[in-house]
């Protein structure tokens, strides 16, 4: 009498692939979901860093009477021996780029603070700045 032989137990090749392929497919899905959740987390920290800054420099203002004519001098001691109001890596937005300061005579602030986005030049619509801020908040206010 002959013994059957009993099949062996595993996968083959189709589907190992088939699993690599499924696997490889959610791990892209992830990776542009994840890559499009820190282009927002960054745009998100540009907009709390300029607000910062505005905070900064208001308490500059009351504390001299004045509003600072360039960046350089929140982050320069007043006084021998004291600190500086702010650290250099303050100006900087997300993207290692510095915020731009603009004195604007006659607007409330008499400021406008701007960071040029991920792309770091002037005048593109991924620019975020003190005024579309304050224009976005007025939006969320009247919803």
């Amino acid at each position: 009498m002959q013994k059957a032989r009993g099949r062996r137990r595993g996968f083959t090749l189709i589907e190992i692939l088939v699993v690599i392929a499924i696997l490889a497919v959610i791990g892209s899905v992830a990776a542009v979901k994840y890559m499009a959740y820190l282009k927002d987390a960054s745009i998100k920290t540009a907009g709390l860093k300029i607000r910062e800054l505005e905070k900064t420099i208001e308490l500059y203002y009351s504390q001299n009477q004045r509003y600072p004519e360039t960046l350089d001098e929140l982050v320069t001691p007043q006084e021998e021996g004291t600190q500086s109001v702010l650290k250099r890596s303050g100006l900087l937005d997300p993207w290692k780029n510095p915020i731009q300061y603009e004195v604007a005579e006659g607007q409330e602030p008499p400021f406008e603070l701007i960071s040029f986005g991920p792309d770091g030049r002037e005048g593109t619509e991924d620019d975020i700045s003190l005024s579309v801020l304050e224009a976005l908040a007025e939006e969320e206010a009247i919803r």
